[in-house]
């Protein structure tokens, strides 16, 4: 391979936690039968698995932000979707060089900024029948 790095493992798995504190903003009434909502906030993301077994420091912190809609099915239950997007980076220290073809490197890396969409869906489950 001429000009390019020659990763150590190809082989690893990546993992990927994403965790937020956030605050969702109503645009329509939650008693409507569909309501939608936008949240904002601080987001933590972590990146594991053998393929970054040789960093340090896999933890990103950045924004989150996201649309939230939710269609009421029963008076306790709604269905809910989620689209996020976390921006964030990551800076570290590679425990293990990396071998590339002018020679070996060692130290401190930092990621250029990344964007990450999280789509999740899921049954709503309002205590009470108070979702009304």
């Amino acid at each position: 391979m001429t000009g390019g790095l020659v990763a150590t493992d190809e082989s690893g798995t990546v993992d990927i936690v994403t965790g937020s504190a956030r605050v969702l903003v109503g645009l329509t009434p939650r008693t409507s039968p569909t309501s939608f909502a936008l949240a904002a906030g601080l987001a933590r993301v972590a990146r594991g698995g053998a393929a970054y077994h040789s960093e340090a420091g896999n933890i990103g912190w950045g924004p989150v932000v996201g649309a939230v809609g939710r269609l009421r099915l029963a008076s306790a239950f709604a269905l809910r979707a989620e689209l996020d997007d976390y921006v964030y980076s990551f800076s570290g220290t590679e425990k293990v060089p990396w071998v590339y073809p002018l020679g070996v490197v060692f130290g401190t890396y930092s990621s250029a900024l990344q964007n990450d969409l999280v789509f999740s869906m899921g049954l709503s489950v309002t205590a009470l029948g108070r979702g009304r």
